[in-house]
């Protein structure tokens, strides 16, 4: 797994949307440069995970892997494990934007893309949507470079 290579080279790894997480169980596996938020983590709780976790406010490398059965089945209906209450795709671009505000993202990924397979020939909206946020993880990546 891309994550725990990251980690064991030292790179801080922010984790959105593990279904399930034992926190001890990743604090031993990753260290302390590891971060998990699970559920819709508000501003809150990522204050919390970049300044605590991370040390900042220092600049840092960030990895982003995004499991798409965190968004809210409303605006993402093919996952694994589509639950109710999940994060909105603002709540997503959010964690970017705050990832390029405290650091670099030097990668990412975005899984649990499931098209079933009557829909392949088509480009289905939840295809479009995790195309849409993969690209705006990608800029949020390139306007840091800006700075």
């Amino acid at each position: 797994m891309a994550h725990r290579l990251l980690a064991e080279l030292g790179v801080p790894v922010f984790q959105i949307g593990v279904r399930s997480f034992n926190p001890g169980f990743h604090s031993g596996m990753y260290g302390s440069r590891y971060a998990c938020l699970p559920s819709s983590p508000g501003a809150i709780a990522l204050e919390h995970a970049f300044r605590t976790v991370f040390g900042l406010p220092r600049r840092v490398n960030f990895y982003i892997s995004l499991d798409l059965d965190v968004l809210d089945p409303s605006i993402m209906r093919n996952v694994s494990c589509p639950e109710p209450g999940g994060l909105s795709y603002w709540d997503v671009l959010s964690v970017f934007q705050q990832c390029a505000h405290y650091g670099s993202i030097v990668g990412g990924d975005v899984v649990e893309l499931t098209v079933p397979p009557h829909e392949s020939h088509i480009v289905s909206p939840d295809a479009m949507t995790a195309a849409q946020l993969a690209y705006h993880m990608m800029l949020a990546a390139e306007l840091e470079e800006v700075r």
